[in-house]
């Protein structure tokens, strides 16, 4: 794992692609160790038939610290959530598919503005779906989440149509967190 202090540094050394390549999309996730992250990734990977090379823990959980901007650098601790990232065209079609034909008979949904400003971006945000189809989405993490097998953590996912789109979404991160160290440096 990188400590927080390290990571500022590579802000400061590194290109936000080779940050997210590095430390972001591979290697170890910090919140669950080398037993159960890959077993999380399998739990996932079998209920959405794919392959667990699909899905991938980010955020906190994995770094061990936040790089969001309104909790940036803010540690993994027992009141964070495990985000996970799934990666597949398939499913993304999917749900894409199904929110379609609920926006023909109803056309509104609250999120919907929101949740159109993610799909554009490649990303499909289970909470900005119209219900009820984020139902059966949101009643796997919870179970998941409740059966506590990965700690106390309340487990969500988002759904990347390639991992172009998730890598892009990832480096406009870490340029936001490089841009606030260069201004603060």
């Amino acid at each position: 794992m990188i400590s927080v202090d390290d990571f500022k540094q590579l802000l400061l050394e590194k290109d936000a692609k080779s940050i997210v390549r590095n430390h972001i999309l591979y290697g170890k996730c910090s919140a669950l160790n080398d037993q159960l992250y890959p077993e999380l990734k399998n739990q996932i990977a079998t209920r959405f038939d794919i392959h667990p090379n699909q899905v991938l823990v980010v955020g906190s959980a994995k770094t061990g610290f936040s790089i969001a901007p309104n909790k940036r650098f803010r540690t993994f601790s027992d009141i964070s959530d495990i985000d996970v990232c799934i990666v597949s065209d398939k499913i993304f079609e999917f749900y894409w598919l199904e929110t379609y034909k609920k926006y023909l008979r109803e056309p509104y949904w609250p999120n919907g503005d929101r949740f159109i400003q993610y799909f554009f971006r490649g990303w499909i945000r289970p909470d900005m779906l119209p219900s009820p189809i984020s139902k059966v989405w949101f009643e796997y993490f919870r179970e998941l989440t409740t059966s506590s097998v990965f700690g106390p953590y309340k487990i969500s996912a988002g759904l990347y149509k390639s991992w172009e789109h998730l890598e892009a979404y990832q480096i406009d991160c870490v340029a936001k967190c490089i841009e606030h160290e260069k201004e603060n440096a």
